[in-house]
């Protein structure tokens, strides 16, 4: 049995809440959340037949970008095409066809999670597509000689904290796909 203690709700429970009969499926929660840029994310600002204003610009790390005309732009937390229509409208007095302009995600660097404890290499790891505990512990280059090898702990970005027993992961139980911001803690 799957065991959760100091959920955020503040009691253990036998149902973790990823387990919830009415959860939707991983694939389903992929398109119900839309992608939103973050920080050190880098995208492409292409201007048909204006190369002068095509650039491949990185989120700084205060959110914004510059782009030459439009000026400094708040990039994190808009969806690409948010930020293109913003492009699209600070462009329309300058440029004749402003319409004509596509915002490529060249690399997504803003999506990570965090290992920390007794593994081979704790750190910050990529979060590019669903990923669980156990792939994550593999990314980290697996448990420590000193691991306690039994439990380890979920930390959400929420402040919701989740003890995950590893013989559950290993038997392939229902496990949390992890999420930006998620840190691993091996004991």
């Amino acid at each position: 049995m799957l065991a959760i203690a100091g959920c955020a709700h503040g009691a253990a429970t036998d149902d973790p809440p990823w387990m919830e009969p009415a959860a939707p499926s991983v694939d389903a929660q992929k398109e119900a959340v839309p992608f939103r840029l973050g920080r050190e994310d880098v995208i492409e600002v292409a201007v048909y037949r204006d190369p002068e204003l095509t650039r491949v610009v990185a989120v700084r790390p205060d959110g914004r970008i510059s782009l030459p005309i439009v000026g400094e732009l708040e990039a994190a937390g808009r969806t690409p095409d948010e930020l293109r229509a913003l492009v699209v409208e600070r462009l329309g007095p300058w440029v004749k066809s402003p319409a004509v302009v596509s915002l490529i995600v060249r690399e997504v660097n803003s999506a990570r999670f965090f290992v920390v404890g007794e593994v081979a290499r704790p750190g910050a790891y990529p979060l590019r597509s669903p990923l669980g505990p156990l792939e994550a512990l593999s990314l980290a280059g697996g448990l420590g000689e000193f691991s306690s090898r039994r439990e380890l702990w979920l930390l959400r970005a929420d402040g919701a904290r989740h003890r995950l027993r590893l013989a559950d992961l290993e038997r392939r139980r229902a496990a949390p796909v992890l999420q930006p911001g998620d840190t691993l803690v091996v004991r």
